[in-house]
């Protein structure tokens, strides 16, 4: 008995079985993770949690706590633990109908950053706020290569990884600096913050 485009249930066996339809970029992970969800979205069962190796690796994935009406899936791809891919489907036995959210897709061309401030001022000694980069469209991978035009003003300390979202500054000493982000999956998509650093 076929459900939607993406599952299938069939009920002869002793157990549940979901067939997911997967995409081929998938096997570019090297790990992938689909979660039986709950509506609340928290986790009744990780039906896959691997690198796959073959799209034939999901076509009876079981599925115990499958529910009679409605089902949610969470399906990450991590690339050296980055999660690269955040896909949410949800899917209805009564109607056969699947909805998927995409969340983040390695797939997508970043078409631009921006920082969260042009200008960051400090004084030596103190710690600025947090400087966020942000991609577009939102779905793109967002990750990010930071760059300090000024290592001897200020020191530069990554708050989620060196490819994460966001660095806080330490001031060092008295000038004018850059900070510049780049979009790791192309180095052409970048924004600029001013760093001027005061004695008081």
């Amino acid at each position: 008995m076929a459900f939607g485009f993406f599952c299938a249930c069939n009920h002869t066996e002793p157990e549940n079985q979901i067939s997911i339809v997967a995409d081929s970029t998938w096997l570019q992970f090297d790990r992938l993770v689909i979660i039986l969800a709950d509506t609340n979205k928290q986790a009744l069962d990780t039906l896959f949690q691997r690198k796959l190796r073959s799209m034939d690796e999901l076509g009876t994935l079981p599925a115990n706590k499958l529910s009679i009406r409605k089902s949610i899936f969470i399906i990450h791809g991590y690339q050296a633990e980055h999660l690269v891919f955040d896909q949410t489907r949800y899917f209805d036995r009564f109607t056969l109908s699947t909805t998927v959210d995409t969340l983040i897709d390695f797939n997508i061309q970043p078409e631009s950053i921006q920082l969260s401030t042009d200008t960051i001022k400090m004084t030596i000694g103190s710690q600025s706020d947090l400087l966020i980069a942000g991609i577009l469209p939102r779905k793109a991978l967002p990750l990010f290569k930071w760059k300090s035009l000024g290592a001897s003003l200020f020191d530069m300390v990554y708050q989620n990884g060196e490819q994460g979202t966001s660095v806080k500054l330490i001031a060092k000493q008295i000038g004018k600096s850059q900070v510049v982000v780049f979009a790791e999956k192309d180095m052409g998509k970048s924004d600029t913050a001013i760093v001027l650093i005061m004695d008081t």
